[in-house]
């Protein structure tokens, strides 16, 4: 799965400060939080149908339906959507980032959309969508992809000695 709880934007808030926490106090501020149910029981947005969204914003909760078919993007089947083993996986994610259409990437566009949102980046999945397919589109997230592939490599090489 892309996302498994969505997007959390808790300050420095722990997964079981989360979980514990009290939606109506200050202990549980949040600049905004997005929980997801996505069709067919995933659990990130999907565009096999209308998707579940709880949003948490000045600690209230609105909770509303997302129709990606709404947004322009066409329905998908749940056998679209499947990956594989981690290579497998791996090469669809490149394949996306490198500009492949298809299903698989109008799911990565919907829950790029809602990170966009989440983050103060956009107001609307409307505007967040066209934003998301930019950054596929002009290679800057292939670009970021293979920048975070070179420095977690890094980390398991041996350190030069003096």
């Amino acid at each position: 799965c892309w996302f498994c709880l969505f997007v959390f934007f808790f300050k420095q808030k722990t997964a079981y400060e989360i979980k514990e926490c009290d939606w109506s106090s200050d202990v549980c501020s949040s600049d905004l939080a997005f929980v997801v149910h996505g069709a067919d029981g995933l659990d990130e947005l999907s565009t096999t149908g209308a998707n579940r969204v709880s949003r948490v914003h000045d600690g209230r909760v609105e909770t509303y339906q997302v129709d990606p078919q709404a947004l322009g993007l066409p329905p998908a089947q749940l056998s679209d959507l499947a990956g594989g083993d981690a290579q497998e996986n791996a090469a669809i994610t490149r394949a996306i980032l490198d500009g492949e259409h298809g299903p698989k990437r109008d799911v990565v566009l919907l829950n790029a959309a809602a990170v966009l949102v989440a983050g103060d980046r956009a107001q609307s999945l409307e505007d967040s969508l066209a934003l998301a397919a930019k950054a596929i589109d002009s290679g800057e997230a292939r670009r970021k992809l293979d920048q975070l592939v070179e420095l977690t490599q890094s980390f398991g090489q041996p350190k030069e000695r003096t």
